[in-house]
């Protein structure tokens, strides 16, 4: 049955071609749409297509960027992030960032001067190629190689704690060959976190709550260093490799207190609760792609790790009066793992028409010895999936089609089960071109997604009295439907687009706490629930009042209803207004941008937790080679995260924490940036990444 299956996909694959809007150099883009006419505003020029705007950037705006990055953030639906300084999507979205064609880190956007950036492409529909893997992608087309070097080096610190983000690049390009090498450094060190979480519960025909207040010291250290060689001939191949050396340590160490209470009686208990995660990631990355003819090319991609990684946690808790034992946890895993990820991908390319299908697939397997409540297990599980797709592009008058075809086989293996799923993945664009300046699109996709290997572990750790945590080996994956119609609107003065959605999931994996009998106790565990609803508008874009970068507001405003239905046939509700406000400012050697949301509620995993609160702002200036940053985060207030259980939940759970290190920080940055000659210009058109690191 299964290979009757291949035999149609791969049938239905080579009679569905995609059609270009004209001639040219069809390897300049992913894909090429029908377009509409181009809408120039000024210090943009940009042409909307049916899946993706494209971007070209007059040369004032140039002048003042200094580099790829500057530009990217110009778009009215990318940002950038003051706490992280990397580029973002102003959504919230999950971003793929390529550089013709190629994944790119933001170290390597630094390393690309704008004057070298041909045009930007963004995806609102990303390619099927990218469904499972990004809500949004941006493509940056550089112009063609020349000899040519260059340098820079971007770093934000807070004088007043452990806050530091450091970026620093450098490449070289000499004829046929290009060698990069790229490395960040994110380090954080606070000290003053606080939560407060209370629960209520009845168990035994007794009623409980814990008023649990703690204070901890947490951080991390990430290093990430990039070493990447490029040879390239023009039509005729491409030759990449890079070496990814990966190193990431975060502690958290806390202690409070616990007001615990059954029946009226009340007992004071002290607590800690420690943890950590650490792991040294190399990797190895090779790209080739070979023009077989004019019309034909054949590209192949091979990623590889190994590595081991450990994590622990240690809660305890005791009577504060009698120093007596109320319970120990302690967790320790040592994971040693295993990623592959390999692809291939063929285009073939007619007078008017393009074919492109490929097939990939990514294992990831491990070998764990894990310590826990109940004792020492030693255990095996690996994760595959196999992807194959096609995506076809129609035009006919003022209607484009595109059409993709995938097939998905997940085939998981866990600590106690196995899944082995088959799931025909289609997708349908269809777009309508109403006037120069407007378009109405329609999009339809449907995909398959694995639980995270944290949810599928057999893990088990203690919190408080009578509270647990644990995963859940029997999970089986989610089903997404996703649906939306918009409208697109762009002139001088507005870009913007608005989206009616509808979001079905089958199977979501979603989070409760559980009464386990042989615990006697309640733990948060995930289960499959029957069907998650989202529904909603979506407005998202930029207002610019003088119809220039002076001065101009991007806009996130999504009303929205989602519906959770239980197995056991309840549902929940919850109705939500996502925001987020971005206002930016450009003026010669002078820039400013502000950042502002109001947190809200929203359903995750069964729980509802609110967004991090946003109120920060930075002001830049720029001399020559040079870059100064002055910035506050978090005006005012510290970070802050709410979450809470449902109403009609066994355990009433709140949670409040704050991070007070945050509030109104202070940053600087300071940044040199210098180069000579042009980026190489490296055409990849298939991109892979390695599964995270099992921590549990």
């Amino acid at each position: 049955m299964i290979k009757f299956k291949l035999f149609i996909f791969t049938t239905v694959s080579l009679f569905v071609y995609a059609q270009e809007n004209k001639s040219g150099d069809i390897r300049d883009t992913l894909l090429l749409p029908k377009e509409i006419e181009e809408i120039i505003i000024k210090g943009q020029r940009k042409k909307q297509f049916v899946d993706k705007s494209v971007y070209t950037f007059d040369p004032e705006v140039v002048k003042r960027a200094r580099y790829s990055s500057d530009l990217l953030k110009t778009l009215p639906e990318l940002a950038y992030d003051l706490q992280s300084n990397k580029i973002t999507s102003a959504t919230g979205d999950k971003l793929l960032v390529l550089v013709n064609g190629i994944e790119a880190t933001e170290m390597q956007l630094r390393g690309i001067q704008p004057q070298n950036v041909k045009k930007v492409e963004y995806y609102d529909i990303p390619p099927t190629r990218w469904i499972n893997r990004a809500d949004r992608v941006v493509n940056i087309i550089t112009h063609n190689s020349q000899i040519g070097y260059g340098f820079g080096i971007d770093n934000f610190v807070s004088p007043t704690m452990g806050f530091v983000n450091t970026l620093v690049n450098g490449n070289y390009t000499h004829g046929k060959s290009n060698f990069a090498v790229e490395y960040y450094l994110g380090y954080r060190n606070y000290n003053n976190r606080q939560s407060e979480k209370n629960y209520n519960y009845s168990l035994d025909g007794s009623k409980y709550r814990s008023n649990y207040l703690r204070k901890d010291k947490f951080g991390y250290t990430h290093h990430n260093t990039n070493l990447r060689y490029s040879n390239v001939d023009v039509d005729r191949y491409v030759f990449q490799s890079k070496f990814t050396l990966e190193s990431y340590n975060n502690f958290s160490d806390g202690a409070g207190k616990n007001i615990f209470i059954r029946d009226n009686i009340l007992q004071l208990d002290g607590m800690i609760q420690n943890s950590g995660f650490h792991y040294v990631r190399p990797a190895l990355d090779l790209y080739y792609s070979k023009s077989l003819s004019k019309k034909d090319e054949l590209i192949f991609n091979l990623v590889g790790s190994y590595f081991t990684n450990t994590s622990y946690q240690d809660n305890r808790e005791w009577v504060l009066s009698t120093g007596k034992e109320v319970f120990g946890s302690k967790m320790n895993l040592v994971a040693k793992q295993s990623s592959v990820v390999g692809e291939v991908a063929y285009a073939h390319t007619f007078d008017k028409v393009r074919l492109n299908a490929g097939y990939r697939i990514s294992a990831n397997g491990s070998k764990n010895s894990l310590v826990n409540l109940n004792g020492l297990s030693n255990f095996t599980v690996n994760y595959v999936e196999q992807y194959m797709y096609s995506e076809s592009i129609i035009n006919r008058k003022k209607m484009t089609y595109r059409f993709g075809a995938g097939l998905t086989n997940i085939n998981n293996k866990t600590a106690v089960t196995k899944e082995n799923l088959w799931v025909f993945t289609p997708r349908i664009v269809m777009g309508y071109k109403i006037s120069k300046h407007r378009m109405l699109r329609l999009s339809s996709s449907y995909v398959p997604t694995s639980p995270a290997s944290d949810q599928l572990s057999p893990n088990l750790v203690q919190i408080l009295p009578n509270i647990f945590t644990k995963g859940n080996p029997n999970l089986k994956s989610e089903k997404k439907w996703q649906n939306s119609l918009m409208y697109t609107y762009n002139n001088k003065f507005f870009d913007f687009r608005t989206s009616v959605f509808y979001d079905y999931v089958a199977q979501p994996i979603s989070r409760f706490y559980l009464y386990e009998e042989k615990l006697d106790g309640y733990a948060l565990t995930y289960q499959n629930g029957q069907s998650l609803e989202e529904k909603g508008i979506n407005f998202t874009g930029s207002v610019k009042p003088l119809g220039t970068e002076i001065l101009a507001l991007k806009i996130l405003i999504a009303p929205m209803i989602e519906t959770l239905r239980l197995k056991s046939g309840e549902v929940l509700q919850n109705k939500v207004i996502k925001n987020n406000f971005i206002l930016t400012s450009e003026y010669k050697s002078f820039a400013f941008q502000y950042q502002f949301n109001i947190p809200v509620y929203a359903l995750n995993g069964g729980l509802l937790s609110t967004n991090e609160n946003k109120n920060n702002f930075m002001v830049s200036y720029r001399l020559k080679d040079w870059n100064f940053n002055l910035g506050m985060l978090w005006i005012g207030r510290p970070s802050k995260y709410l979450i809470k259980t449902y109403p009609r939940s066994p355990v009433k759970y709140t949670s409040s924490t704050r991070i007070y290190n945050n509030r109104s920080m202070l940053v600087f940055g300071v940044g040199y940036n210098f180069s000579k000659g042009k980026n190489l210009k490296v055409k990849r058109k298939i991109n892979n990444e390695l599964s995270k690191p099992i921590s549990y």
